[in-house]
């Protein structure tokens, strides 16, 4: 018999926040329950760090930068995700009334 626990539903402005303070090191993915890319962020941002004194870090650095920005745009879709909501069908638009013709 299994117990599963119902989590309570993820925010998207927490998310938000902790994309902002802690970003860099993946912890949003992490609470967005995306296991897998926040630990590959994670480790991305403290190898960085820790190699830029030969400079390949700053690779990884600017890397990660670009991840943390594009995030700020799919922060939405992984609440909805996390949430288990959902996408809305044909981007949100409804299909037109079939008025029972084809032809154009």
């Amino acid at each position: 018999m299994s117990h599963r626990h119902a989590s309570p539903p993820k925010s998207t402005l927490l998310a938000y926040v902790l994309w902002l303070l802690l970003g860099g090191f993946g912890i949003h993915r992490f609470y967005l329950r995306r296991f897998g890319s926040g630990a590959l962020m994670l480790i991305l941002t403290v190898v960085g760090y820790a190699t830029t004194g030969v400079l390949i870090g700053f690779a990884m650095l600017i890397a990660v930068g670009l991840w943390w920005l594009l995030d700020a745009l799919l922060i939405p879709g992984l609440v909805r995700q996390a949430n288990g909501t959902p996408f809305p069908q044909n981007g949100g638009v409804s299909d037109p009334p079939n008025t029972g013709s084809n032809r154009f």
